[in-house]
């Protein structure tokens, strides 16, 4: 398999529509597209806030490759991490890439605490968020859902 060459960057208000495009077809087809946009707008102007929102995107010739969104749980106190891929570019690091970046960005800023609910059966996103140095959580984890932590201590 050819590696795929992309470029890492926070997204501005010019990638809006490509980005609300990204989300309805890979995360969630059946949610109004207005809802999406406001939602994306919002993580966006967070990247501002404290603690702040880390939006970044992977993006090849001018084409949304995967997005990452960290944005921090007051309820958790820990950065949640969602990250999602084309489906048909899974598997060749991108979402590896836009993690750690993004977990390095945040240490940068002082946290040092992530967490990421993950359902049961995604076998390659738990795979991913174990090398990466995450671990199980078994007293916040759900039937469905299973919680994955990373604090200072284990990041590398």
């Amino acid at each position: 398999m050819e590696k795929i060459e992309y470029l890492i960057r926070h997204p501005d208000h010019s990638d809006l529509e490509k980005i609300v495009a990204f989300y309805l077809k890979e995360i969630s087809p059946n949610t109004p597209y207005k809802l999406v946009e406001e939602t994306i707008l919002y993580h966006m102007a967070s990247t501002q806030r404290l603690p702040p929102t880390n939006f970044m995107i992977a993006c090849k010739d001018g084409d949304i490759l995967a997005l990452s969104i960290t944005r921090f749980s007051h309820t958790s106190k820990a950065y949640e991490i969602e990250c999602t891929t084309k489906v048909d570019l899974r598997r060749q690091g991108i979402a590896y890439s836009l993690i750690t970046n993004s977990i390095t960005q945040c240490q940068k800023s002082g946290f040092f605490s992530f967490l990421a609910h993950i359902h049961h059966e995604n076998i390659g996103c738990i795979s991913l968020f174990e090398k990466i140095g995450f671990k199980l959580n078994k007293s916040i984890t759900s039937t469905k859902y299973q919680t994955y932590l990373l604090t200072s201590s284990s990041a590398t």
